[in-house]
C-alpha cells in the first residue's frame, strides 16, 4: 500500500507528489478550499487526505484501479527517485487508450523489489556493515550468511527501519526509503523468539496487525482464515501461544507476517530454535510456501544448509563485507575466496599449506603433484606458497600399495548414517583432513590411512589475501 503526499518542490511552482508506504491517501477535489485560494486566502486544510485506494493488492501482486484515475493530475510527477510522470505512466498503462481494462501497474514500477546502494552503518567507533550494495528482483528469495557478527541482522534491520543507516541509500519498490519510518515500508518480519503475545490466541495475534491499520472486520476474517488454511493453523486458531509446540508457534509468527499481505517479508533466523527435524520439516514448508505467494524474501542464517537449500541468490557477509553474491550451486563451486569456500559446505572444505617446488607441492613433506592446468594458469614460482583446498567427497581412501597422494592419521570416526565423517590428520603438522566415506567403513583412531585426492577439483588460495587462484582467478 502507499500513500500519495503532496509536497512543495523548489525546481518548480507545482507541487510534487511523493509515494510512501502506507494505505493510499490521494488529496480529493474541495471545491471550498479552491474558491479560498481563488481569494488569495490560503487553507488550512489543503494538505488534507481522503482515503483513495487506487492500489489493490492481492496475494502478492497488485493491480492499479483505472476507476480513480481522475484524482491523479497529469502535471504531477512520482517523487525524483521515480522520475515518471503520473499521467504519462497513467497513458501507457492503458495503451494511450480510454480503456476501463485494468492494467498490470507492474511493468512500469518495480513494486516489490529491494535495492541498498553502498550502505555503510557504524554503531560509535565499530563499523558492522561497509559499502554493502546489491538489488533483490521482485519475488525471488534471498539469504544473507555468515559468522556471527558479519553484519547479517543489521542490514535486515536497516531494510526494515529498526536502525538507521550511516550513509547509503535503500530502495524499496523503486522508491527512496532514507527517513521513512519503519511502519510505513511495508515490510513484515519474523524474528528469531517469534514475539507473540501470550495473553492473545492464536487468531488474535494473526489480527492484531491488520486491526491495528483499521481494516474492515470481514477482511480481517477472511484473511487470518485463508492464512491459517495455508499453514495449516485452522485447528490452532482458539489456542494460546503457551499452548503450542515450537513449530507452531513459528507458523503463527510467520501468519501474521503473510496475513498482511506485506511488499517484502524478512526473516531473522526463524529457525534457530527449533530442534533439528523440526527444522529440516519447516525449512521445507518456507519454500513451498515461497512459491506459493511469490513475495520478495530476504532470510537471515548462520547455517549454510537452510541458506542452500532456500535460496534463489546467497549473499555470503564477513565482518561487515560482501564476500560473494550468487545462485548456490555457484557459490559452492566457484567461491571467490577461501572464506566462502570453507563456509559453504558440510563438512567444510580442507585447507593444506603447501610449498610449491619442481612440478609438486610439498604438504608437510609429502608430495602432491601440481596439475597441470595450475601450474599453467599460475606459472608459480619455486618456493611460493599457496594454501590447497579440496572437499571432503574429493579424497578417497586407497590402499598401501596403490598410488596414493597423502598418508593421513585417524583422529575421529563419526557414523552419520547413510555415510562416515573421518577427521584424520597430517602426521606432522596435525592439520585436519575430513574426509566422506561409505557407512560401512571400519577404522579406529590411530590407524593410518593413504588417500588420493582428485586433482581435477583441486582450489588454490593466495595465501596472503585468501582470494581464490584457481580454477577461476585471474
Amino acid at each position: 500500500m502507499f500513500r500519495v503526499r503532496k509536497r512543495a518542490s523548489t525546481e518548480h511552482s507545482q507541487g510534487f507528489f511523493t509515494l510512501i508506504p502506507q494505505p493510499l491517501l490521494l488529496p480529493t477535489p474541495n471545491p471550498s478550499q479552491e474558491g479560498s485560494r481563488e481569494k488569495g486566502r490560503k487553507s488550512k486544510k489543503s494538505d488534507s487526505y481522503s482515503p483513495l485506494p487506487i492500489w489493490e493488492r492481492g496475494w502478492g501482486r497488485g493491480q492499479f484501479s483505472t476507476g480513480r484515475a481522475h484524482f491523479i493530475n497529469p502535471k504531477y510527477r512520482v517523487s525524483e527517485d521515480v522520475g515518471m510522470d503520473l499521467g504519462s505512466a497513467w497513458e501507457r498503462c492503458l495503451g494511450g487508450s480510454a480503456s476501463t481494462e485494468t492494467p498490470d501497474f507492474l511493468s512500469f514500477f518495480d513494486m516489490a523489489s529491494v535495492r541498498l546502494e553502498k550502505i555503510t552503518h557504524k554503531f560509535n567507533s565499530a563499523t558492522a556493515i561497509i559499502d554493502i550494495t546489491f538489488e533483490v528482483p521482485d519475488g525471488e528469495f534471498w539469504v544473507l550468511v555468515g559468522p556471527s557478527g558479519c553484519g547479517k541482522s543489521t542490514i535486515l534491520r536497516t531494510i526494515a527501519g529498526l536502525s538507521t543507516a550511516t550513509s547509503g541509500n535503500l530502495y524499496i519498490g523503486g522508491i527512496l526509503m532514507n527517513g521513512v519510518r519503519a511502519r510505513q515500508r511495508d515490510v513484515a518480519m519474523v524474528f528469531q523468539n517469534y514475539a507473540l503475545y501470550p495473553h492473545m490466541t492464536v487468531a488474535q495475534n494473526l489480527a492484531f496487525g491488520l486491526e491495528m491499520r483499521q481494516v474492515d472486520a470481514t477482511k480481517i476474517e477472511e484473511r487470518v482464515a485463508t492464512v491459517a488454511r495455508t499453514l495449516d493453523i485452522a485447528h490452532l486458531l482458539k489456542r494460546k501461544p503457551k499452548e503450542l509446540s515450537g513449530g507452531q508457534q513459528q507458523r503463527v509468527a510467520l501468519g501474521r507476517a503473510i496475513v498482511r499481505e506485506p511488499q517484502v517479508f524478512l526473516l531473522d533466523e526463524p529457525l534457530s530454535n527449533l530442534d533439528a527435524q523440526l527444522r529440516d520439516d519447516t525449512r521445507a514448508e518456507l519454500k513451498q510456501l515461497h512459491q506459493s505467494l511469490g513475495i520478495t524474501t530476504i532470510y537471515v542464517t548462520h547455517d549454510q544448509i537452510e541458506a542452500m537449500t532456500l535460496a534463489d541468490q546467497i549473499v555470503v557477509l564477513d565482518r561487515g563485507r560482501i564476500q560473494q553474491i550468487g545462485d548456490p550451486q555457484t557459490i559452492y563451486a566457484r567461491p571467490k575466496n577461501q572464506m566462502v569456500a570453507t563456509f559453504l559446505g558440510s563438512p567444510p572444505m580442507n585447507i593444506l599449506q603447501a610449498t610449491y617446488t619442481r612440478d609438486v607441492f610439498l604438504v608437510d613433506s609429502q608430495h602432491l603433484p601440481c596439475p597441470g592446468a595450475v601450474k599453467d594458469r599460475l606459472q608459480p614460482e619455486p618456493g611460493k606458497i599457496f594454501n590447497l583446498g579440496i572437499r571432503p567427497e574429493h579424497i578417497q581412501i586407497v590402499s598401501q600399495e596403490e598410488s596414493h597422494h597423502l598418508i593421513l592419521e585417524v583422529k575421529v570416526v563419526e557414523p552419520l548414517g547413510r555415510e562416515t565423517l573421518i577427521r584424520a590428520a597430517l602426521p606432522e603438522s596435525g592439520a585436519i583432513v575430513n574426509i566422506q566415506v561409505a557407512s560401512d567403513w571400519r577404522r579406529r583412531p590411530g590407524d593410518r590411512l593413504c588417500v588420493q585426492l582428485n586433482l581435477d577439483r583441486l582450489f588454490v588460495f593466495d595465501s596472503t589475501t585468501s582470494n581464490t587462484l584457481y580454477p577461476n582467478g585471474t
